[in-house]
């Protein structure tokens, strides 16, 4: 195969309380080197605190506004805005807005390696390391009532 196009309505998507995933490429492509998830977040919702052992990510805000942590650094992303994460870096995306966020998440890689996801003890300890600053374990204010 040498390329392929798809259209929205052939891509499959998940929908969670947090909002939708509708991946645009992935294993089954043939790439190797190009993955992209296009995540929908919902307002209030999040993708808690994780890390992807080995494998950079580029995160790209295509609608609304977002909150993103790399480790305990946050900036706040509207459209257009990018965020870089190396490989291995805890990192978290916040939708503490009034109306879905859409992101482009492309980790490096033809596949999604499984996330690993920071408990509330363990990114307790974390946070005293001084790794990420205390607001950091609850996320917005939206997300803690």
């Amino acid at each position: 195969m040498a390329g392929a196009f798809r259209t929205s309505a052939e891509r499959p998507r998940t929908t969670t309380p947090d909002g939708e995933i509708a991946p645009a490429t992935g294993p089954g492509d043939g790439l190797s080197g190009i993955t992209a998830i296009e995540a929908t977040f919902n307002p209030g919702r999040a993708h808690a605190f994780h890390t992807h052992p080995g494998q950079e990510e580029v995160i790209f805000v295509l609608e609304g506004r977002i909150e993103q942590w790399i480790e305990r650094e946050k900036h706040e992303l509207g459209v257009g805005d990018v965020a870089v994460i190396e490989a291995g870096v805890v990192h978290a995306t916040f939708n503490d807005g009034d109306v879905p966020a859409r992101i482009l998440a492309m980790p490096e890689g033809g596949s999604i390696r499984f996330p690993v996801n920071f408990g509330t003890r363990l990114f307790a300890a974390f946070c005293l390391m001084g790794r990420v600053g205390s607001r950091a374990l609850s996320g917005p204010a939206s997300l803690r009532g």
